[in-house]
This record gives structure tokens, C-alpha cells and sequence, in this order.
């Protein structure tokens, strides 16, 4: 549900993994961490560092050097989170890049060339053209103890081709989710963030003194035993914030 309203508003979360989904003792669960999350602009396409995401749950196209990725990655991401919860052990638990790389493909199989020539990385379409002829694995033997339906859901996130991996919202869709989904539950933003809707940050006029002084407020907010005063030059500061906002 999480990744259904973040991708609705067009920003991939690009770090799922275990660390990053808190649940407490009711079994509420939260996606946390959002420090490598980043907003696409479809209307002003640009260029996106591929090294983000924990290496063991990266897509394809993030150890491909692939920069012109989408949402796919975080599907990618929740496949294998959620087998390594089925498992209790990583699927892809790779020393390096090229190594994890031949472990995906171990399981994926070798892409076909339309797969690979959708690669926009030289040097990766190179390497992956290398490898051996991997067939695509089992997934019931993969996942032993697992139901079908839980066997077909993971097989339709660890797709290599990410314009063929399900979206949240087919997640949501499939059988195995059905005794669990609460549709009733689910959000999707009625229309796309628009970042020239945004306030954009005045750390320039601000100046240092003015960001810890902002930095100070949000600290207050949460912690009310926190000393009411702030330090002079951090009130004359966000005084002086507070004056360019007029």
C-alpha cells in the first residue's frame, strides 16, 4: 500500500529492504527511511545516479548502470524482500555487482537480446551478451514450502525486463494478497506532485545560522523537554527568516 501512494505522486522510494519495514507487536507495518528517495518529473525526464538500493536487492537495470529507470525498481526490491521473508534467507546475496548480476540472471535466466538492447549501458549490453545461456529457474523449487500462489507473485516481481514487473497496484491485484488486502485502506494521490508548488528552500539567504535554526524548531516539535530558548544567533536568525517570508 505504501509503494501504490508513493508511486502515485511519481517518487520511488529506491532503498526496500528489510532494515527499512518497521513492524511492531499488533503487526502494523511502515516504510521507513525515505533519505534515498527521489521524485520524477515526467515531463522533464533527467538522469539518475544508479547507485542507490542495497546491493542484494537492487533490479537489474540499477547493476546494469541503467540511469533512465522508473518505479519498477522498487518492485524489483519487494520481490526479494518478500521471499527472503518466506525463506528467512536472502535470494540474491551477491559479493560484488558482477556477481550479483550472474545470480539474477542465474534465476531470471539470460535476457533475450531485445532485453539486452533495451540496456542503454554499453559496457553492461557487453557483458551480459558473455554470460552463459542460464535458463530461467524453477520457482516452486526456489521457493520450497511456499504456496503457488505465493510462487506466482514472487515470479511476476523478479522479472528482468522492468516494463514487464508488476506495478504496486497489480501486487495488490494478485490472488495471494486477496485474504489481506483491505481496498478501503489504499491511497492514491488524486493528481501528481508538482514541485513549482513547493516553496523552494532559501538556504542562501538563510545563511548557516538560519538552517540551525530551523533545524532547532523541528527538533522542539518532537521534543518537548527541549530547552525553550535557542541559542542568540539562531533566534536572531529565524527572526530574520521569518522577515523574508513577508
Amino acid at each position: 500500500r505504501a509503494l501504490l501512494y508513493i508511486h502515485s505522486v511519481n517518487i520511488i522510494h529506491r532503498d526496500i529492504k528489510p532494515a527499512n519495514v518497521l513492524v511492531n507487536e499488533n503487526c502494523d507495518v511502515k516504510l521507513c527511511d525515505f533519505g534515498l528517495a527521489r521524485y520524477i518529473d515526467p515531463e522533464n525526464a533527467s538522469a539518475m545516479t544508479e547507485y542507490v538500493v542495497t546491493r542484494w536487492y537492487r533490479a537489474p537495470e540499477l547493476l546494469l548502470a541503467d540511469d533512465d529507470y522508473t518505479s519498477a525498481i522498487d518492485m524489483w526490491s519487494f520481490g526479494c524482500l518478500l521471499a527472503e521473508s518466506m525463506t528467512r534467507k536472502p535470494l540474491f546475496p551477491g559479493k560484488d555487482v558482477k556477481h550479483q548480476v550472474e545470480l539474477t540472471c542465474r534465476v531470471t535466466g539470460k535476457p533475450t537480446e531485445e532485453e539486452i538492447g533495451a540496456i542503454s549501458n554499453r559496457q553492461a549490453r557487453d557483458f551480459l551478451r558473455k554470460l552463459p545461456a542460464f535458463p530461467r529457474t524453477d520457482f516452486a523449487k526456489l521457493l520450497p514450502g511456499v504456496d503457488a500462489a505465493g510462487v506466482d507473485l514472487i515470479e511476476k516481481l523478479l522479472v528482468f525486463d522492468p516494463r514487464r514487473r508488476l506495478t504496486a497496484a497489480a501486487a495488490l491485484a494478485h490472488p495471494y494478497l486477496a485474504e489481506y488486502r483491505d481496498e478501503e485502506s489504499e491511497r492514491v494521490a488524486n493528481h501528481t506532485l508538482d514541485l513549482n508548488e513547493l516553496e523552494p528552500p532559501s538556504e542562501k539567504k538563510l545563511g548557516k545560522d538560519g538552517i540551525r535554526a530551523l533545524m532547532w524548531a523541528e527538533i522542539c516539535r518532537f521534543h518537548q523537554h527541549a530547552p525553550a530558548r535557542q541559542p542568540p544567533a539562531a533566534t536572531a536568525a529565524l527572526k530574520a527568516a521569518a522577515a523574508l517570508k513577508k
